[in-house]
């Protein structure tokens, strides 16, 4: 249990230590038995952010087919390890696809180069774009990638990340993973 709670599991819940456990092994309290391993588990414990506060009704964003929307994002600033400071991160909504990398620093030329190889001509162009207010995304550059290859550049609101929900819940479970899986130093 261990073993597929701190590695298989990345200290996630019972939900998906629950998976793959079952892949594995088998006894009669299996289940009872690793609620209570999680329950106990002092990395888990550690990192408890409290229940999320309730908020009204959103209106969901529909999506009609893939490849219609992209919504990208930056967290960060890290301690440096190799230099890397940053995650860009790129969520495709109909799929629930994620690309995160890690960047050295959050300047318009290296998000435009991140947009570029490993997210356009790995996985596809899009034709809309959804971001944040953030400086780094509302520039020339950006601005004349998505002119010159055909796409709609959508911004949420400003100081509503509820927008880009998507890729803010992936941010809360990255966050939550590193905090608990990458060592302090």
């Amino acid at each position: 249990m261990a073993l597929i709670h701190s590695d298989s599991a990345a200290h996630l819940k019972f939900t998906k230590s629950a998976e793959h456990l079952a892949r594995r092994a088998w006894w009669y309290s299996w289940r009872t038995d690793l609620q209570v391993f999680i329950d106990c588990c002092s990395k888990c414990a550690a990192f408890h952010r409290g229940s999320v506060p309730r908020q009204a009704f959103l209106h969901p964003m529909r999506m009609g087919a893939p490849n219609q929307r992209l919504v990208i994002d930056l967290c960060g600033q890290f301690p440096p390890s190799n230099q890397y400071r940053y995650i860009f991160t790129a969520i495709y909504p109909y799929t629930k696809h994620v690309t995160a990398v890690a960047i050295c620093n959050k300047e318009a030329s290296t998000i435009a180069r991140v947009l570029v190889k490993p997210v356009f001509l790995i996985w596809s162009q899009y034709f809309e774009l959804l971001s944040d207010l953030g400086m780094k995304f509302e520039n020339e550059i950006v601005s004349e990638l998505c002119k010159l290859l055909g796409i709609q550049k959508i911004r949420s609101s400003g100081y509503r990340p509820q927008t880009s929900g998507s890729v803010e819940n992936w941010h809360r479970t990255l966050h939550a993973m590193m905090a608990k899986m990458v060592s302090s130093h």
